[in-house]
C-alpha cells in the first residue's frame, strides 16, 4: 500500500468494527484519512488501491450499501468500482436507460409469437389481448421487428 492510502492499525479497526451501525457508519470510515480522488479516479491502479483501504475499513458493508441503494455510478465505495456494483445489482450498461432496456427485452421475448401472429392476421389488438399489451406497443414492436 503507498503512502497515499494511510489507514487504521488493524487492532484499532476490529475495535472500530464494533461499533459502526448503520445511521453512524459516515463516523468510521477509514477514507477520511486518504486521498478522495484514489476512490474517485477512473485509472484502474487507482481504484486498486483505494479497494485495499476499503478491505480494512469497518464501514464497507454499509459504505457498499450505501452506494448500491443510491445507484452511485462513479467511484469506489465499500470496496467495489461502479462496473462491479452493477453487475452486483444485476444492472444493464449504463447507455442504456432501464425502460429502454425493459423494452428491447420485451421484444425479443415476444418476438416470434408477435411476427406469428401477425403472419396469420391477426389484427394488433387481438394480438395484444393475447400477449398483455397495449394495440400501440404491438404496433411499435412489430415495426421494430421489421427493421
Amino acid at each position: 500500500m503507498t503512502t497515499r492510502a494511510m489507514h487504521r492499525p488493524p487492532h484499532e479497526t476490529r475495535r472500530a468494527a464494533a461499533r459502526v451501525t448503520a445511521s453512524n457508519w459516515r463516523e468510521h470510515k477509514v477514507c477520511t484519512h486518504s486521498d478522495f480522488d484514489l476512490f474517485m479516479s477512473d485509472d484502474p491502479a487507482d481504484q486498486e488501491e483505494a479497494k485495499e483501504i476499503c478491505a480494512v475499513c469497518p464501514a464497507r458493508h454499509f459504505c457498499l450499501q450505501f452506494a448500491l441503494e443510491e445507484k452511485v455510478d462513479f467511484g469506489v465505495f465499500g470496496g467495489m468500482g461502479p462496473d462491479e456494483r452493477m453487475r452486483l445489482r444485476g444492472c444493464r450498461p449504463r447507455y442504456l436507460s432501464d425502460r429502454e432496456s425493459q423494452w428491447k427485452r420485451a421484444i425479443q421475448q415476444h418476438a416470434p409469437e408477435l411476427l406469428a401472429l401477425r403472419a396469420k392476421g391477426v389484427p394488433s389488438r387481438d394480438i395484444g389481448r393475447q400477449l398483455g399489451m397495449q394495440p400501440a406497443t404491438v404496433n411499435r414492436a412489430l415495426r421494430e421487428l421489421d427493421d
